[in-house]
């Protein structure tokens, strides 16, 4: 990849396309962007049974 972002929960680089995580927006309409990776994803999907 031409970017090289990092898993915002782990803090390992991503190796592969993951995903992303927006934050409801703030009284400003403000929102916060975080990268996962896949592993990292995966486990905040299966913690609160999300699929």
């Amino acid at each position: 990849m031409a970017i090289e972002p990092v898993c915002d929960k782990c803090k390992k680089e991503l190796e592969d396309f993951g995903a992303l995580l927006f934050s409801p927006p703030d009284e400003d309409n403000n929102t916060r962007k975080f990268h996962l990776c896949r592993k990292c994803y995966t486990e905040i999907i299966e913690k609160n049974e999300l699929l």
